[in-house]
C-alpha cells in the first residue's frame, strides 16, 4: 500500500529532520501534499490561499502567537493532520 503522506517525511530527500515542519526548506515547493501531474489536487490553490490568509492574520494579530504543547495527530492514514495543536497567544 503508498503511503503518500510518508513520502514528504523521506529522511533521504529531506533530511535528517524530515519530519519537523520547516517553511523555509530549500526544495519546500516539492512535498506531494496534494498529489502531482494527473492526480494533482483541484482544491490546493484554495487551500494555500486560506493557510495564507489563516496564518498572516493569526500572527498579525497575536504577534507573540507561541506552541503551548505537544501536537496531537489524528491518527489517519488517509487526510492525516493535527487533531489538536495547542497555541498560547
Amino acid at each position: 500500500m503508498l503511503g503518500q503522506a510518508s513520502a514528504n517525511r523521506d529522511e533521504r530527500f529531506w533530511g535528517p529532520d524530515a519530519d519537523t515542519l520547516r517553511l523555509d526548506r530549500r526544495d519546500a515547493r516539492l512535498h506531494v501534499s496534494f498529489g502531482a501531474g494527473p492526480h494533482h489536487c483541484l482544491g490546493a490553490a484554495l487551500a494555500r490561499l486560506e493557510a495564507q490568509l489563516a496564518i498572516g492574520g493569526l500572527v498579525a494579530r497575536y504577534p507573540n502567537l507561541a506552541q503551548a504543547g505537544e501536537i496531537e495527530w489524528n491518527g489517519r492514514i488517509n487526510l492525516r493532520g493535527a487533531a489538536k495543536v495547542p497555541i498560547s497567544v
